[in-house]
C-alpha cells in the first residue's frame, strides 16, 4: 500500500511541477523525471531547517541549468514515523537530471550537500520517469 501511495504522489507532483512552471498541457503531458529520497531528520533538527536548505539547492541548480527548470517537493509525514520525509525532485527531461548531477559536483553544491548531512540521514532513492494520466 505505501509503494502506491508514493507512486501516486509521484505522478500527481510530477504534474503540479509541470504545471507550476507554466508550461503548456501538451508539454505538461511529457513525461518526467522524478527521483524521490526517504530520509529521517537528525535529532535537533526542524523541517523548517530542510525546506530553507532544499530551497538554497533549488535555486543553485535552477541557476546553473537556465532554460531547464527543476522543481522539488519536501515531503512531510502527516501519518507515521514522524521524524520520515522524503524529498522529491522532478526534472523535465533524462539529460537534465544528468546535467544537475554533473552540476552538484561543484563547491556550491558540496556546502549544500554538507547542510543536508548535518540535517538528516537519507537511506534510499530511486529515479522514475513518470507519465501524466
Amino acid at each position: 500500500m505505501r509503494h502506491v501511495l508514493v507512486t501516486f504522489c509521484v505522478l500527481v507532483l510530477a504534474g503540479v511541477g509541470a504545471a507550476v512552471a507554466g508550461e503548456s498541457h501538451d508539454a505538461a503531458s511529457e513525461p518526467r523525471i522524478v527521483e524521490m529520497w526517504s530520509c529521517t531528520l537528525k535529532d535537533g533538527k526542524t523541517p523548517d531547517e530542510v525546506r530553507a536548505t532544499n530551497s538554497r539547492w533549488l535555486k543553485a541548480v535552477n541557476e546553473k541549468l537556465e532554460g531547464s527548470p527543476v522543481a522539488s517537493y519536501v515531503l512531510e509525514n502527516i501519518v507515521g514515523a514522524p521524524n520520515s520525509f522524503g524529498y522529491l525532485d522532478v526534472y523535465p527531461s533524462l539529460e537534465v537530471w544528468a546535467a544537475a548531477k554533473r552540476a552538484g559536483q561543484s563547491d556550491v553544491f558540496e556546502a549544500i550537500d554538507a547542510e543536508f548531512d548535518e540535517l538528516s540521514d537519507c537511506s534510499s532513492n530511486s529515479l522514475h520517469r513518470s507519465h501524466q494520466s
